[in-house]
């Protein structure tokens, strides 16, 4: 899985997988109980599932996982997200 920037000029069919009809990205709270206050996750959506980011041990890249993708996935916004935003709740 991959996270990267795409011409959407050169990408106009609806059943184009990576066309700008795809393009969905999720983000959700960790929420006030979390033990990383201001925490989200980030995902985008194939093919009705979740692809979560994240960065697993030893590396700098970003993976990811339709899974769970534990510490490695939780994201820390800086400077911190407006508290006025109303974000989901992480399932």
């Amino acid at each position: 899985f991959g996270a990267y920037a795409v011409d959407l000029r050169e990408k106009a069919s609806v059943l184009d997988t990576w066309g700008p009809s795809n393009i969905m990205l999720s983000v959700c709270s960790l929420g006030p109980r979390s033990s990383y206050p201001g925490a989200i996750q980030i995902g985008g959506n194939l093919m009705e599932k979740t692809v979560w980011a994240y960065v697993h041990a030893g590396s700098y890249l970003v993976y990811g996982s339709m899974t769970s993708p534990g510490d490695g996935g939780i994201w820390i916004p800086d400077p911190p997200l407006p508290a006025s935003l109303d974000l989901p709740l992480c399932e």
